[in-house]
Protein backbone atom coordinates (compact mmCIF):
# COMPACT_ATOMS: atom_id res chain seq x y z
CA UNK A 1 0.00 0.00 0.00
CA UNK A 2 0.97 3.60 -0.90
CA UNK A 3 1.13 6.08 1.47
CA UNK A 4 1.82 9.67 0.41
CA UNK A 5 3.58 12.78 2.30
CA UNK A 6 4.47 15.98 0.60
CA UNK A 7 6.55 17.94 3.37
CA UNK A 8 7.33 20.54 0.06
CA UNK A 9 10.01 20.78 -1.99
CA UNK A 10 9.85 16.88 -2.17
CA UNK A 11 7.05 13.97 -2.11
CA UNK A 12 7.75 10.73 -0.65
CA UNK A 13 5.85 7.64 -1.38
CA UNK A 14 6.09 4.98 1.50
CA UNK A 15 5.78 1.44 -0.11
CA UNK A 16 4.75 0.07 3.46
CA UNK A 17 5.56 -4.00 4.42
CA UNK A 18 2.14 -5.51 5.69
CA UNK A 19 2.02 -5.79 9.47
CA UNK A 20 0.99 -8.49 11.41
CA UNK A 21 -2.68 -8.96 12.84
CA UNK A 22 -3.01 -7.77 16.69
CA UNK A 23 -3.25 -10.56 19.19
CA UNK A 24 -5.91 -10.46 21.94
CA UNK A 25 -4.75 -12.46 25.35
CA UNK A 26 -8.12 -11.92 26.39
CA UNK A 27 -7.50 -9.17 29.42
CA UNK A 28 -6.57 -6.14 29.04
CA UNK A 29 -2.98 -5.79 30.80
CA UNK A 30 -1.98 -2.29 29.43
CA UNK A 31 -3.46 1.32 28.59
CA UNK A 32 -2.99 2.65 25.11
CA UNK A 33 -2.17 6.21 24.27
CA UNK A 34 -2.79 6.59 20.40
CA UNK A 35 -2.40 9.32 17.86
CA UNK A 36 -2.20 10.00 14.20
CA UNK A 37 0.82 12.07 12.94
CA UNK A 38 0.07 12.41 9.31
CA UNK A 39 2.93 13.72 7.51
CA UNK A 40 5.49 12.59 10.00
CA UNK A 41 8.20 10.01 9.21
CA UNK A 42 8.78 7.43 12.00
CA UNK A 43 12.14 8.95 12.83
CA UNK A 44 10.53 12.69 13.28
CA UNK A 45 7.60 11.01 16.07
CA UNK A 46 10.61 8.99 17.72
CA UNK A 47 12.70 12.00 18.33
CA UNK A 48 9.84 13.77 19.18
CA UNK A 49 6.86 12.51 20.39
CA UNK A 50 8.13 9.36 21.52
CA UNK A 51 10.69 11.07 23.56
CA UNK A 52 8.45 13.50 25.08
CA UNK A 53 6.04 10.98 25.93
CA UNK A 54 8.50 8.86 28.32
CA UNK A 55 9.46 12.05 29.98
CA UNK A 56 6.20 12.50 30.75
CA UNK A 57 5.06 9.44 32.25
CA UNK A 58 6.70 7.38 34.75
CA UNK A 59 6.80 5.65 38.28
CA UNK A 60 4.96 8.60 39.57
CA UNK A 61 2.11 7.70 36.83
CA UNK A 62 1.41 4.81 37.98
CA UNK A 63 3.32 3.11 35.27
CA UNK A 64 5.75 0.18 35.80
CA UNK A 65 6.74 -0.34 32.24
CA UNK A 66 6.56 1.30 28.52
CA UNK A 67 6.72 0.82 24.93
CA UNK A 68 6.33 3.27 22.70
CA UNK A 69 5.75 2.74 19.34
CA UNK A 70 6.46 5.38 16.24
CA UNK A 71 5.54 4.25 12.73
CA UNK A 72 5.31 6.59 10.00
CA UNK A 73 2.02 9.07 10.37
CA UNK A 74 1.07 7.55 13.99
CA UNK A 75 2.39 6.87 17.61
CA UNK A 76 1.50 4.51 20.12
CA UNK A 77 2.53 3.68 23.61
CA UNK A 78 1.87 1.00 26.12
CA UNK A 79 1.66 1.30 29.51
CA UNK A 80 1.51 -1.58 32.12
CA UNK A 81 0.19 -0.75 35.83
CA UNK A 82 2.88 -0.54 38.60
CA UNK A 83 2.63 -2.23 41.83
CA UNK A 84 -0.87 -1.61 43.69
CA UNK A 85 -2.29 0.97 40.70
CA UNK A 86 -5.43 -0.86 38.15
CA UNK A 87 -5.40 -0.58 35.17
CA UNK A 88 -8.79 1.57 35.64
CA UNK A 89 -6.72 4.00 37.81
CA UNK A 90 -3.60 3.98 34.95
CA UNK A 91 -6.18 5.00 32.78
CA UNK A 92 -6.99 7.82 35.05
CA UNK A 93 -3.80 9.15 35.81
CA UNK A 94 -2.62 9.01 32.02
CA UNK A 95 -5.76 11.40 30.98
CA UNK A 96 -5.01 13.60 33.29
CA UNK A 97 -0.86 13.44 32.72
CA UNK A 98 -1.24 14.38 28.91
CA UNK A 99 -1.67 17.96 28.00
CA UNK A 100 -2.21 20.05 24.91
CA UNK A 101 1.18 21.22 24.50
CA UNK A 102 2.41 17.77 24.13
CA UNK A 103 1.65 16.93 20.51
CA UNK A 104 2.12 19.04 18.03
CA UNK A 105 -1.02 21.22 17.08
CA UNK A 106 -2.75 19.99 14.14
CA UNK A 107 -2.72 16.27 15.68
CA UNK A 108 -6.20 15.31 16.72
CA UNK A 109 -6.32 14.37 20.36
CA UNK A 110 -4.76 11.06 21.53
CA UNK A 111 -6.71 8.10 22.28
CA UNK A 112 -6.34 6.56 25.27
CA UNK A 113 -8.02 2.91 26.33
CA UNK A 114 -7.38 -0.20 28.12
CA UNK A 115 -5.74 -2.96 25.59
CA UNK A 116 -5.72 -6.76 25.75
CA UNK A 117 -3.67 -6.21 22.92
CA UNK A 118 0.44 -6.61 23.49
CA UNK A 119 3.19 -4.24 22.34
CA UNK A 120 5.16 -5.28 19.32
CA UNK A 121 8.68 -6.53 19.76
CA UNK A 122 11.49 -3.63 20.64
CA UNK A 123 13.31 -2.86 17.22
CA UNK A 124 13.20 -1.64 14.17
CA UNK A 125 11.35 -2.43 10.85
CA UNK A 126 12.27 -1.10 7.43
CA UNK A 127 10.73 -0.39 4.22
CA UNK A 128 11.36 1.90 0.97
CA UNK A 129 11.20 5.12 0.75
CA UNK A 130 10.73 6.81 -3.02
CA UNK A 131 11.62 10.30 -2.63
CA UNK A 132 10.16 12.44 -5.68
CA UNK A 133 11.79 16.19 -5.90
CA UNK A 134 9.85 18.56 -8.58
CA UNK A 135 11.73 20.25 -10.91
CA UNK A 136 9.64 23.51 -9.99
CA UNK A 137 10.72 25.56 -13.30
CA UNK A 138 9.39 22.26 -15.74
CA UNK A 139 6.17 22.45 -13.61
CA UNK A 140 4.89 25.92 -13.68
CA UNK A 141 5.63 25.87 -17.55
CA UNK A 142 2.91 23.04 -17.85
CA UNK A 143 1.21 25.44 -15.04
CA UNK A 144 1.82 22.90 -12.33
CA UNK A 145 2.70 23.39 -9.09
CA UNK A 146 4.23 20.71 -6.36
CA UNK A 147 0.81 20.23 -4.84
CA UNK A 148 -0.90 19.46 -7.68
CA UNK A 149 1.95 16.79 -9.03
CA UNK A 150 1.46 15.44 -5.64
CA UNK A 151 -2.44 14.67 -6.58
CA UNK A 152 -1.81 13.43 -9.18
CA UNK A 153 0.79 10.88 -8.30
CA UNK A 154 -1.52 10.13 -5.74
CA UNK A 155 -4.50 9.02 -8.58
CA UNK A 156 -2.29 7.52 -11.01
CA UNK A 157 -0.46 5.26 -8.07
CA UNK A 158 -3.88 4.69 -6.23
CA UNK A 159 -4.19 0.54 -7.76
CA UNK A 160 -0.30 -0.23 -8.70
CA UNK A 161 1.53 -3.04 -6.54
CA UNK A 162 3.91 -2.40 -3.95
CA UNK A 163 6.72 -4.16 -6.08
CA UNK A 164 6.07 -0.72 -8.35
CA UNK A 165 9.41 -0.26 -9.21
CA UNK A 166 11.61 3.38 -9.20
CA UNK A 167 11.40 3.15 -13.54
CA UNK A 168 7.87 2.55 -13.21
CA UNK A 169 7.13 5.28 -11.50
CA UNK A 170 9.13 7.78 -13.51
CA UNK A 171 7.07 6.58 -16.47
CA UNK A 172 3.58 7.52 -15.46
CA UNK A 173 2.23 10.36 -17.16
CA UNK A 174 1.12 12.84 -15.18
CA UNK A 175 0.35 15.52 -17.87
CA UNK A 176 0.24 16.57 -21.54
CA UNK A 177 2.04 18.89 -23.65
CA UNK A 178 1.28 19.55 -27.44
CA UNK A 179 -0.31 16.31 -27.52
CA UNK A 180 2.13 14.43 -26.19
CA UNK A 181 2.63 12.31 -22.37
CA UNK A 182 4.74 13.93 -19.84
CA UNK A 183 5.82 11.61 -17.65
CA UNK A 184 6.92 11.68 -14.03
CA UNK A 185 10.88 11.44 -14.39
CA UNK A 186 10.24 14.52 -17.27
CA UNK A 187 9.52 16.83 -14.31
CA UNK A 188 11.01 15.40 -11.07
CA UNK A 189 14.11 13.57 -9.70
CA UNK A 190 12.92 10.05 -8.65
CA UNK A 191 14.97 8.07 -5.50
CA UNK A 192 14.72 5.41 -3.46
CA UNK A 193 16.04 4.39 0.19
CA UNK A 194 15.28 2.06 2.78
CA UNK A 195 13.96 4.06 5.83
CA UNK A 196 12.96 2.49 9.41
CA UNK A 197 8.93 2.30 9.20
CA UNK A 198 8.12 1.38 12.59
CA UNK A 199 10.28 2.34 15.87
CA UNK A 200 9.99 0.57 19.00
CA UNK A 201 11.15 1.23 22.21
CA UNK A 202 10.76 0.09 25.98
CA UNK A 203 10.74 1.68 29.05
CA UNK A 204 11.23 -1.36 32.06
CA UNK A 205 11.37 -0.32 35.60
CA UNK A 206 9.94 2.92 35.52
Amino acid sequence: MFRFFSPLPCILLILAAGCAAPIETGDEPYVRVSMDLPGFSAEEIDDGVASDFAELVGPEAGVAELVVVSRWGRFEAFASPSRGTSIVQLEQILRGSIHADWHPAQAAPPKIAATSQPPPPVGREYGTSVEVVPNRDRLAQLGLTPAELSQRLNRATQDQPDTVTVEELEMLVVAQENAEPVHLGDVAEVTESTVPMSIVRAYPGR
